[in-house]
């Protein structure tokens, strides 16, 4: 598959190595784009291929067009693209905040236009990537996108549009809340007496086992009376789970992370409302 890659930022870089790793996308197949050249220069000696500024010609025979600039940069790019679209291509865009109208408006002509809001994770293959489109794809582009989603993790395709606001609350922003948490984690069991070596040993065991138990148990049910269940077996009366408990019931641990969430999403939907974000 052919694709374009335009914007080599943090999160286009992330999934360029990946896509290259994957071995699904032969570098001879890709044409990147990157305007800073210093972020030119660094790509191009890391993945030892070519990133061009603005020559776009190379976009006419690509599949695939993958945007990943920053929102604000959109408009700019549009114009300088548009042109270039046919109606055999696929556009695909990570951009925050830029809808499906948006993106059809200002590229009109292509075969087909789909939204992805993929995470940090990605980058070890392990991301979750919820991914919206409007109107039914090809058979075709609908392959393409799977073999660009695959590499990535997991996916999950979006009925509403509006839910990729509360996917970049959630799957986006949710790994810097879990790694507070892992962080908080790590910081009692050194203060306990561990070394930071053991600590990282215990903690991941323990984070992973109690994950893969969530999952083996909870998943299509209930969540909330599953997870009550799980807590109850372990948090005895007078034990020390239930001393630990008493301390986040103290301060509200449950509510609070739920309204960072919340507060997350809301902030989230406002941006989108604008059409374009401004930084996460």
């Amino acid at each position: 598959m052919n694709l374009s890659l335009i914007g080599c930022g943090k999160l286009g870089y992330s999934i360029l190595k990946v896509l290259l790793n994957s071995g699904t996308f032969a570098k001879e197949k890709l044409s990147v784009f990157q305007r800073s050249k210093e972020r030119r220069a660094l790509v191009e000696k890391e993945e030892e291929i070519t990133v061009y500024s603005s020559d776009y010609t190379y976009l006419k025979d690509k599949e695939v067009i993958l945007i990943a600039v920053k929102p604000q940069d959109f408009k700019e790019l549009a114009s300088s693209i548009w042109s270039y679209i046919t109606n055999k291509q696929l556009i695909v865009s990570v951009m925050t905040g830029i809808k499906i109208a948006t993106l059809r408006g200002s590229l009109p002509g292509a075969g087909g236009y789909v939204r992805l809001m993929p995470n940090l994770p990605l980058r070890i293959g392990c991301g979750m990537t919820p991914y919206f489109y409007d109107e039914e794809l090809s058979t075709c582009h609908l392959q393409q996108l799977k073999s660009l989603l695959v590499p990535l993790g997991e996916s999950l395709r979006l009925h509403n549009e509006s839910l990729i606001n509360v996917a970049t609350a959630v799957s986006g922003s949710g790994p810097a809340f879990v790694s507070a948490f892992i962080r908080a984690f790590l910081t009692a069991t050194v203060s306990g007496g561990f070394s930071e070596q053991e600590a990282n040993k215990i903690v991941y065991h323990t984070l992973r086992g109690s994950v893969e138990l969530w999952r083996s148990e909870a998943f299509g049910t209930s969540y909330s009376s599953t997870i009550s269940d799980l807590i109850f077996q372990i948090k005895s009366k007078g034990g020390t789970t239930e001393a630990g408990f008493k301390v986040l019931e103290e301060g509200n641990f449950e509510k609070v992370l739920e309204k960072a969430i919340l507060a997350a999403i809301q902030r989230a939907q406002e941006l989108g409302e604008k059409g374009a974000f401004k930084g996460e």
